[in-house]
């Protein structure tokens, strides 16, 4: 299994600083934008940072390493909401090409309005439920979609058999997530958030059936 030990803070750092200006315009949407709509909750530009642009980029060491031989990975983010994990993922690694699914009408414009006004040439956003879009990725990523089990049997869905899922996960979450329900991860990054009290995990698993409860 694959074990990461850098921080989200430390992929901000290796980033060019036209992808940093980027990542900060993106927050400043969020804040003005995404939470007084309800899409993300309300919190100063500073939290706002920590809790989704630096959290997005936890995935990033993972999915580098497992899709490092796909010259452009196909990306989805299920259930973008507000575009976060997929447009600061697409921002950090220009070469993927991230799919911002979303079935809700509301949310599915405004990440058409984000997307275009920031021009991430390689995020698109698409409306409309899961199942459409089976089996075309490399790669799902899902952050407060569902309980980890449901989200697993989800994303598995839109990866082929060589895809991997990545979740975003408290640890409280991870440690709750147990028995057969949990199959063997590929790959784990651990890190930790300001203010947060529990730690989180971005955790990556192999394609494979959907789950049963």
């Amino acid at each position: 299994m694959i074990e990461i030990a850098a921080g989200p803070e430390e992929v901000i750092g290796a980033l060019p600083p036209g992808s940093r200006r980027w990542l900060e315009r993106l927050n400043r949407m969020l804040v003005a934008d995404a939470a007084p709509r309800g899409f993300i909750p309300r919190s100063p530009p500073r939290r706002s940072w920590q809790s989704h642009i630096i959290d997005s980029l936890a995935a990033v060491p993972l999915l580098d390493a497992l899709l490092g031989e796909v010259s452009a990975p196909r990306i989805v983010d299920v259930g973008s909401g507000a575009g976060v994990p997929g447009i600061p993922l697409a921002i950090a690694r220009q070469r993927w090409q991230v799919t911002l699914l979303e079935e809700r009408r509301s949310r599915a414009r405004l990440l058409e309005g984000f997307v275009g006004e920031l021009a991430v040439e390689n995020a698109q956003p698409v409306k409309g439920d899961a199942i459409r879009h089976a089996g075309g990725f490399d790669a799902a990523v899902a952050r407060a979609l569902a309980p980890p089990s449901e989200a697993l049997t989800l994303c598995r869905g839109l990866v082929h058999e060589q895809g991997v899922v990545v979740l975003y996960l408290t640890c409280d979450q991870e440690a709750e997530w147990t028995g057969s329900q949990r199959p063997e991860p590929l790959g784990i990054a651990r890190y930790r958030l300001p203010g947060l009290r529990s730690g989180r995990v971005a955790i990556a698993f192999p394609a494979g059936p959907a789950l049963t409860d």
